[in-house]
């Protein structure tokens, strides 16, 4: 299927994928025996199951299947199955996508035989050894899990990806949009959600990221953001992730202008909600920042993403500087990571939701124009609980909790407000100077990681991740208060 014929339409929330009453189940085994199993043993090949083909499961189950022509009128049988029985009341397009997702599960297939699944899959794709390994950890770790803690994480065929375009590019490492256009796509429309992936490629030895996506743990408690696995073309596994079409945060901030307190304080409560959650499982992101936030909707519900730093607190590696400039918190040369340098990072972008100063990664941060400072016309206690955020030392600042119950109250008293003049003046001024800052100090792609010494001994960069920030207390500082 070309690009330019793929059709999505809006989806509404999954019903059946995620319900555990005796029906829905009963329905997913109905699925997987009537319509995924007979249209997959057409050709295993394509989902990468032909060293299944013999399985003695398998054909037992196959015996007597029904036959379709096809995917499009197996799909007109399901779906006046599942209207019958549900009588409308199901979106049974996004169940169709949803049931295949169970059916291909890692789950599901290792069922069949792991070390048949991995010996097949490393000898197809001729996967280095660590990456095979990281494989088969991820299948042990699935069938560990109960069935509602494994979401259906899947290793997915790489032809099922028609590659697209590049997302974003740090530290080394690219991120991809890709089609998804599995066997069992229609040709008349996908849901939005099954429409297109991000995938990125992994270093099993470097990335944190691949230790938490084998954790049935963390999969709940990043709801569905990662969705499984497949394989760049010189066998590496690449994380397949859930494609936000509206963006990061740092680009809302760049482009929206809101006009009441609560259009920002909701976008605070929001990112510090789910900061939270994280934070209330012990996980420590480690690098927060706009870029990896997203919005899974236009202008809202943000989602943190992007773990490959992330670690389970207490995470005091001393000298673990890697991070992005300036949400790096200054006590963690010496004290390494935890949740509040989680706080710390959490602040600047508060602050940013305000400003609407973005941090540029094309050109050297400039102690002036990239100053955190007082916005004027804002909110009192607003600037008051960002300063507590950005507090020189960690047990100063409050908990990501702590932080959540004090935006929710200044929403409840101030959120009809209009923002004021003032304080929109100072947001076009601080827009008018990082733009004409920008056009005399760009800087290529290929020096966006280097850095410049002053003759103060001032290190100026670009707001860049970095896996390692040597000499960080010599840094731009951009705190004025």
């Amino acid at each position: 299927m070309l690009k330019d014929e793929v059709k999505t339409v809006t989806n509404t929330p999954p019903q059946l994928a995620k319900d555990t009453n005796p029906v829905d189940s009963l329905l997913k085994i109905s699925f997987l025996r009537n319509y995924a199993l007979p249209l997959i043993m057409r050709d295993p090949g394509l989902y990468d199951l032909d060293v299944f083909y013999d399985h003695p499961l398998l054909s037992c189950l196959a015996a007597g299947s029904p036959h379709y022509d096809g995917y499009e009128s197996a799909f007109q049988q399901y779906e006046k199955e599942t209207q019958q029985i549900y009588m409308d009341e199901v979106d049974t397009l996004y169940e169709w996508y949803s049931c295949w997702r169970l059916a291909t599960s890692v789950r599901m297939i290792t069922m069949l035989g792991v070390d048949r699944f991995i010996g097949a899959a490393a000898e197809r794709y001729t996967m280095p050894q660590a990456h095979s390994q990281l494989l088969r950890a991820i299948c042990n770790d699935q069938n560990r899990a109960s069935w509602s803690e494994a979401a259906y994480l899947s290793f997915f065929p790489s032809i099922w990806f028609i590659l697209d375009r590049e997302l974003g590019y740090s530290n080394n490492s690219s991120t991809q949009l890709a089609v998804f256009n599995p066997p069992y796509r229609l040709r008349h429309d996908t849901p939005k959600a099954y429409d297109h992936y991000a995938l990125k490629r992994v270093d099993p030895e470097l990335d944190s990221e691949v230790t938490l996506l084998i954790s049935s743990n963390f999969q709940v408690t990043i709801e569905t953001f990662y969705q499984g696995v497949t394989v760049d073309e010189d066998g590496s596994l690449m994380i397949v992730m859930t494609y936000s079409e509206y963006g990061n945060l740092e680009q809302n901030i760049c482009r929206s202008r809101p006009t009441r307190w609560k259009e920002i304080l909701e976008m605070m409560e929001d990112t510090t909600g789910h900061l939270c959650m994280l934070h209330s499982h012990h996980w420590i992101h480690n690098n927060l920042h706009p870029k990896n936030i997203l919005l899974m909707q236009d202008g809202e519900s943000p989602m943190i993403s992007d773990f490959a730093y992330a670690s389970h607190e207490p995470d005091k590696r001393r000298g673990n500087t890697h991070g992005r400039h300036p949400y790096i918190a200054p006590e963690i040369p010496t004290m390494g990571h935890s949740t509040a340098s989680d706080v710390f990072a959490l602040g600047i972008i508060l602050w940013q939701l305000v400003s609407r100063v973005t941090f540029p990664d094309n050109a050297l941060l400039d102690r002036h124009i990239h100053r955190i400072e007082f916005v004027p016309g804002m909110l009192d206690g607003l600037w008051n609980l960002i300063k507590s955020c950005l507090s020189y030392h960690p047990s100063q600042r409050p908990s990501a909790e702590d932080i959540l119950s004090q935006l929710t109250q200044l929403h409840s008293m101030y959120g009809e407000n209009y923002i004021s003049d003032e304080t929109i003046d100072y947001i076009n001024h601080r827009a008018s100077e990082t733009e004409d800052y920008l056009k005399s100090h760009r800087i290529t792609r290929d020096s966006i990681f280097s850095v410049d010494c002053a003759d103060d001994g001032i290190i100026h960069t670009a707001s860049v991740t970095r896996s390692s920030n040597e000499h960080l207390g010599c840094y731009l500082g951009l705190l004025v208060f």
